[in-house]
């Protein structure tokens, strides 16, 4: 099973800025929708076969996250995550009132144009927002070079 692959390579004189990476996106939705619609036609030993794709989630470091998905929230932003209403987003003990909450409960993490991936089926669910363990923790202990072998090995 593959999990991640190459769509696409741009060279940085051609990125115009958060316009580009939409339109990319954009291309990128329609050619996965047609896909779950259609699949592709494949040999196997037993003659042609339609295979369908599903796409699960949407992956990445959180800059593309927000951008791609046309996310409200972050860092920067009054509202930290997108699956949660946390003020204390700090508040890492059993009783922090944000683990009380659950996606559905809360407003939309979404921006009112919401993300070209939308045209997919189930992904304007923020719980298809998939933060990337390797670009997130990178920056504490993990980044040491125990987790770059890791990574490496993968």
């Amino acid at each position: 099973m593959c999990t991640r692959f190459l769509y696409t390579v741009l060279p940085s004189e051609l990125y115009w800025g958060d316009e580009t990476l939409t339109h990319i996106n954009r291309f990128f939705a329609e050619n996965l929708l047609e896909l779950f619609e259609n699949g592709i036609l494949v040999e196997t030993r037993g003659g042609q076969e339609r295979v369908y794709f599903c796409v699960l989630g949407v992956k990445g470091d959180w800059p593309y996250l927000r951008k791609a998905m046309g996310l409200n929230c972050g860092y920067n932003c009054t509202r930290k995550c997108h699956l949660c209403n946390a003020e204390e987003w700090y508040d890492m003990s059993t009783t922090a009132p944000w683990r009380s909450d659950t996606p559905d409960e809360c407003p939309t993490p979404f921006k009112d144009l919401g993300s070209p991936f939308f045209i997919l089926p189930g992904l304007t669910s923020p719980t298809k927002i998939c933060i990337d363990a390797a670009h997130t923790w990178h920056i504490g202990l993990p980044g040491c070079s125990g987790f770059t072998k890791f990574i490496i090995l993968d």
